[in-house]
C-alpha cells in the first residue's frame, strides 16, 4: 500500500486529431519531479509529443520502487 501513496498520477497525450491517444500511468514522485525539471530546461514552448518523452525519460531514470 505504501508503494501505491508514492505513485504520482499523469495523463500523457500524444499524436493530434484522430492519431491522438491518451495514456494514464503512475510514476515514482521522483520520476515527476525529474520531469519536470527536464520540462523546464526546454528553450521553447513544447508539444504534448515532447512532454510525453520527457516523462517517459524521467520514468527511465527513477522507476518504481520494489519492495
Amino acid at each position: 500500500m505504501q508503494q501505491m501513496d508514492d505513485l504520482v498520477r499523469v495523463i500523457l497525450i500524444s499524436g493530434e486529431g484522430e492519431d491522438e491517444f491518451r495514456v494514464h500511468v503512475g510514476m515514482s514522485r521522483e520520476a515527476y519531479q525529474r520531469a519536470k525539471e527536464l520540462i523546464s530546461q526546454e528553450k521553447e514552448k513544447i508539444s504534448n509529443d515532447r512532454r510525453t518523452e520527457l516523462f517517459y525519460q524521467a520514468m527511465k531514470e527513477f522507476p518504481p520502487r520494489k519492495k
